[in-house]
C-alpha cells in the first residue's frame, strides 16, 4: 500500500541517500510526518517506499546543475520541492512550516479528498479563515501532490488505512460523495436542492429493499423491511402524493416552453400585408373570374375570319 505523503518521503529518502552513515528510519520519518500534522506511515508503507526508491550512480543531492541527478528527481516527480519555486516556498513555510497557520489544514484536506478543484479550495480558505496573506492554486496543488495526494490510495486502501482516525467520516465521506459532501464537512454551508435529497432517500430505499429479497427470513431481516418500507412510502408519498408530482411536471412543462419560444414571432398583420392574404391572392387579379354583373359588359372579341370559318383564314402564313 502506497502513502498520501509518499513523494514528500521519497524526497527525504532523497535527501538522506548521501549520507549512508545517517539513513532515514521508519521512526525519524514518521516524527517529521507528525510535526507537519501528517497521517504517519506504516511498515508495510514503509517497505514499499524502500523497495521502489533506488539513487542512480554518482547521485549528488546537493548539486541542482548535475544533468544525471536532475533527470533523476524529475522522474521521481521531486524536482520542485529540491529546487523549490515561490508557490514551494509558501507551502514549506506557511503550512507546513514549523510556524505555519495550521488552523485551515483538516479542511483542506477534506476538500482534496472531496475533489474540489485547487482554485475552489484556495478561495474557500481564504474567505473562511480570513487570511491576510491568500492561498494560491499552485500552493494547494502542490500541497496535494507532496502531502495528500489522494489517488495514490483506491477507496478500500483508504478506508484500511483511515482505519481508528477519529477524522475517519470526514475524509472517506467526501471521497465517495464528492464535492457537496466535502464542503459541507469542512463547514461551508454548500448550496443542495432539497428535492433531490427526497429523490436520493427513496432510491437508497428501493435499492436496499431490493436487496433484502436475497437475506435469511429471519426475525431481523423482517424488521428491517418493515422499516424501510414505511420510509419509501413516505418519500414516494412526498414526491408524488397530493398533487406534488403534477407541479413538478408543470413546471418542466413550463421551463421547457421558455427555452423553446421564438422571440421572433411575425403579427398576423405582417403575415397577410395591407393588400391580402399571405399568399398574396388578394392583390393578384389576373385569374379573377368575373361576376354575373361584369359579365354584361363584356365584349366578345371579334373572329378573324375569310368567310369560310376559318379563324386563320386572313394569314397567309398560317
Amino acid at each position: 500500500m502506497r502513502h498520501p505523503s509518499e513523494y514528500y518521503l521519497r524526497y527525504l529518502l532523497a535527501a538522506s541517500w548521501g549520507n549512508p552513515e545517517q539513513p532515514l528510519t521508519l521512526e525519524a520519518a514518521n516524527q517529521t510526518l507528525g510535526d507537519m500534522g501528517l497521517k504517519l506511515i506504516d511498515d508495510q508503507q514503509w517497505d514499499y517506499l524502500l523497495q521502489t526508491f533506488e539513487a542512480p550512480d554518482g547521485f549528488l543531492f546537493n548539486n541542482p546543475r548535475h544533468q544525471p541527478t536532475v533527470d533523476f528527481m524529475k522522474a521521481e516527480k521531486i524536482y520542485t520541492i529540491w529546487v523549490p519555486n515561490q508557490s514551494m516556498s509558501r507551502v514549506l513555510t506557511e503550512i507546513v512550516g514549523d510556524r505555519s497557520n495550521r488552523l485551515y489544514q483538516h479542511d483542506m484536506h477534506i476538500l482534496l479528498m472531496g475533489h474540489v478543484p485547487a482554485d475552489v479550495i484556495a478561495a474557500k480558505l481564504n474567505k473562511k479563515y480570513m487570511l491576510t496573506k491568500s492561498l494560491t492554486e499552485e500552493m494547494i496543488t502542490l500541497y496535494q501532490h507532496y502531502f495528500w495526494k489522494k489517488d495514490c490510495l483506491s477507496k478500500p486502501e483508504w478506508k484500511l488505512f483511515l482505519q481508528g482516525d477519529p477524522n475517519y467520516d470526514d475524509y472517506i465521506a467526501p471521497l465517495f460523495c464528492g464535492e457537496q459532501q466535502a464542503l459541507f464537512r469542512a463547514g461551508m454551508n454548500p448550496r443542495y436542492d432539497y428535492k433531490q435529497s427526497i429523490r436520493d432517500m427513496h432510491r437508497q430505499g428501493a435499492f436496499r429493499l431490493q436487496y433484502l429479497a436475497f437475506q435469511p427470513d429471519d426475525m431481523k431481516t423482517i424488521a428491517i423491511f418493515d422499516k424501510l418500507s414505511h420510509r419509501v412510502l413516505t418519500s414516494y408519498a412526498i414526491l408524488f402524493g397530493e398533487g406534488g408530482g403534477f407541479d413538478e411536471e408543470l413546471q418542466k412543462v413550463r421551463h421547457f416552453i421558455m427555452e423553446h419560444r421564438d422571440a421572433a414571432i411575425p403579427a398576423l398583420y405582417d403575415l397577410v400585408g395591407p393588400d391580402g392574404s399571405y399568399s398574396g391572392d388578394g392583390k393578384d387579379t389576373k385569374d379573377k373570374k368575373p361576376t354575373l354583373v361584369e359579365d354584361a359588359n363584356v365584349e366578345e372579341p371579334k373572329k378573324l375570319t375569310d368567310g369560310k370559318g376559318d379563324q386563320d383564314g386572313g394569314n397567309e402564313n398560317a
